[in-house]
């Protein structure tokens, strides 16, 4: 799943019904690759609008999978400060109790609209390079940004004249979280994301 605290948030019937899906899973998996680690994507908690969801989704998940973005709780899309990993983190390693985590997605909008700017995502950059550099491995197992390049209108769901303030933000959001303009000139965030450690 990805994003599946979001999905099955007002969907307890189907909740109930791939939570056993997936505790089978686990347990063929640990049978046939007793190596292999299983896990469902879900929001970090500090960002799920369901944390209650996303705690029954992983109970049974030997490796914790976030969607990293860090929002204001009930805020759709407005950013946090570009330090908010660092005090993430130490929260996310109690709650994990000894199961390593992973980021299949980070991302951080350089838009007015998520209250970012191009400065601010470049902040979030240098402190998510340096939380990688200091990160143990054996408790976060990969972090991976996306995206390169911002993306263009054309890849944009398009907005009507009546569309909500969230509505906005996520369309700001997915547009603007990219290294890159979406022509691929570089952003502050680019200049820092290639600085030699």
């Amino acid at each position: 799943g990805d994003a599946a605290d979001v999905y099955f948030a007002d969907r307890p019937d189907q909740l109930r019904a791939y939570r056993r899906l997936f505790e089978g899973a686990v347990q063929f998996l640990k049978k046939k690759a007793p190596h292999l680690l299983v896990g469902v994507t879900t929001l970090a908690p500090t960002e799920s609008p369901a944390p209650e969801v996303a705690a029954a989704l992983h109970q049974k998940s030997q490796v914790l999978l976030y969607i990293y973005c860090p929002f204001v709780r009930d805020r759709p899309f407005e950013q946090r400060g570009p330090d908010a990993l660092a005090k993430d983190w130490p929260p996310l390693v109690k709650g994990a109790a000894g199961r390593p985590i992973a980021f299949p997605t980070v991302s951080y909008s350089s838009s007015p609209e998520n209250a970012s700017s191009p400065g601010k995502q470049a902040e979030f950059i240098r402190a998510f390079r340096r939380f990688l550099a200091k990160a143990d491995g054996r408790t976060l197992l990969f972090a991976r940004y996306v995206a390169l390049r911002d993306a263009g209108p054309s890849e944009l769901p398009e907005l009507g004249p009546g569309a909500s303030v969230a509505q906005r933000r996520r369309e700001a959001f997915l547009g603007n979280r990219g290294l890159e303009t979406s022509s691929g000139g570089p952003k502050p965030s680019w200049l820092e994301w290639v600085k030699a450690p």
